[in-house]
């Protein structure tokens, strides 16, 4: 089996650490986010373009 997998459950801190290892565009898309992970993306959007990275947050009604 690949490792390479559509979905996966990951830790805020997997996460972040994916969000800080990013060399390009980051989509994401969750019910919500934790402080970490959206630190790690406010740090992304200052190293590469703001434009590359994609937030979609939908809470429950």
């Amino acid at each position: 089996m690949s490792h390479e997998t559509l979905f996966r459950h990951l830790s805020s801190a997997a996460i972040a650490d994916l969000i800080r290892g990013a060399k390009g565009a980051v989509c994401y898309a969750a019910p919500g986010i934790q402080k970490e992970p959206a630190e790690a993306m406010a740090n992304l959007a200052q190293r590469i373009a703001p434009e590359m990275l994609t937030v979609s947050l939908r809470g429950l009604p």
